[in-house]
């Protein structure tokens, strides 16, 4: 087709008295038959390439929650699945680690508080921090990956990892298990591999 076209600038270039017929005609048959090319569309094009197999159908089921639903989950600098709900479930995410960057505005300010509020709910040992979760910040659900309850606390960046080791560490020395590993284990909505959903208006308070 490019063949065509730089042939036919030539036959223009030789012949300036060409009618705008010719030119139309030329032209459509061009255009009609790059629409008839078939477009090939990689597979793996974009963030498709990058999501585990298992955690697409835990994607689709949070796109069929009620659209003022507010999703939290452990955060990662370098992109966890919490990050990608905005984008692959078109729900809002109650924290991100692409979103929390080093600066002192009143926004980062904002993020600095939900943070904490998160660490604190993910490892509490008890339900006041998740209810703080739930009333306070209006979180209606969570997304738990069991493997965050291991011998080890779940990464984030620093100095960041400091607090959440330190914070984790003593709720196990307090020797009373995590509330949300057990609240995974027993009353999710949806699970898939590791992950799984819990919806907190489900969940009585103490």
């Amino acid at each position: 087709l490019i063949t065509n076209a730089i042939s036919l600038k030539q036959r223009l270039l030789k012949n300036p008295s060409a009618t705008k017929h010719s030119l139309l005609v030329s032209f459509i048959f061009i255009g009609g038959a790059l629409m008839l090319k078939p477009y090939h569309i990689p597979q793996n094009i974009g963030l498709d390439q990058k999501v585990p197999k298992l955690d697409r159908p835990v994607y689709q089921f949070i796109q069929t929650l009620p659209k003022d639903s507010l999703i939290a989950g452990w955060p990662s600098a370098k992109g966890s699945f919490i990050d990608h709900v905005p984008y692959l479930s078109k729900r809002p995410a109650f924290f991100t680690g692409i979103t929390h960057k080093e600066d002192y505005t009143y926004q980062q300010q904002v993020l600095q508080d939900r943070f904490y509020a998160l660490v604190d709910a993910y490892f509490a040992t008890n339900m006041r921090s998740i209810n703080a979760l739930k009333e306070g910040w209006s979180v209606t659900h969570m997304v738990v990956d069991l493997r965050d309850f291991s011998d080890h606390p779940p990464g984030y960046k620093q100095p960041y990892q400091t607090y959440v080791s330190s914070l984790w560490k003593k709720r196990v020395s307090s020797g009373k298990p995590f509330i949300l590993e057990t609240l995974a284990r027993h009353h999710a909505i949806f699970s898939s591999g590791h992950l799984r959903v819990i919806d907190l208006s489900h969940i009585a308070s103490e």
